[in-house]
């Protein structure tokens, strides 16, 4: 009985190493194909599969732009299940981005002179930093004309979210072009920022399926409205 379950553990094992393979070796040939039209792996082709790849599978990628990696990272990051924070950045003698670094929300700690305040008037905020090294640097590359992955950690201190609530992150946060101009209408005949997203959010089926808060909606049309006057 022992032989047999070591025999079955062996075989799955087995198989699982040669899953592992083959999903590598098609990473290595769309690479080698992309390498021939002067560029690596764009991630929009893989999209599916962002959450599975290894660090060293993700270097593999390449991007047209910043906005590019930029959304490669959010997408990465909301599948995965954290937030992300723009931390660094470098440009050229003509003011073009040639290198950029974001990181996890959770990178760094928080300033000790807002722990230690002795006539605090308010309840001190959650502490949210706790020191995670999670992050992406991209750096352009003239040989190829794209920008290519310097260095990428995905390693994070600090659990997770799920999936019903990574849409609550700040950087996933964000109020579509539909949903603005209702507001508009809406709140242009009197009706308040709180009942408009009541509304919206029945709507859709939820709060939790807005993707978006009131404090969300409520500063986009602040926004809008300091566009127009502007």
């Amino acid at each position: 009985m022992i032989a047999s379950l070591t025999d079955m553990i062996a075989s799955r094992i087995t198989l699982k190493m040669e899953e592992m393979t083959v999903h590598i070796n098609e990473l290595v040939e769309l690479s080698n194909k992309s390498a021939k039209l002067g560029g690596g792996i764009s991630w929009r082709t893989i999209v599916d599969r962002l959450d599975k790849l290894s660090s060293d599978e993700i270097q593999l990628l390449t991007f047209d732009s910043i906005e590019d990696a930029r959304e490669f990272y959010l997408c990465h990051s909301k599948m995965v299940g954290f937030g992300i924070r723009e931390r660094d950045e470098k440009k050229d003698q003509k003011g073009i981005v040639t290198y950029k670094r974001w990181v996890c929300n959770r990178e760094g700690f928080r300033n000790s002179k807002w722990l230690n305040l002795v006539d605090r008037k308010k309840e001190a905020k959650r502490l949210t930093r706790v020191g995670c090294l999670a992050t992406i640097i991209v750096q352009w590359n003239k040989d190829i004309q794209k920008f290519t992955i310097k260095r990428f950690n995905m390693d994070h201190n600090h659990q997770l979210a799920n999936q019903e609530f990574v849409q609550f992150l700040r950087s996933h946060r964000s109020v579509n072009t539909a949903d603005l101009e209702h507001t508009i209408l809406m709140h242009g005949v009197g009706i308040r920022i709180p009942q408009i997203v009541d509304i919206q959010a029945y709507q859709v089926g939820g709060h939790n399926k807005m993707g978006y808060i009131e404090n969300d909606l409520r500063n986009t049309v602040g926004q809008f409205h300091w566009n127009v006057i502007d």
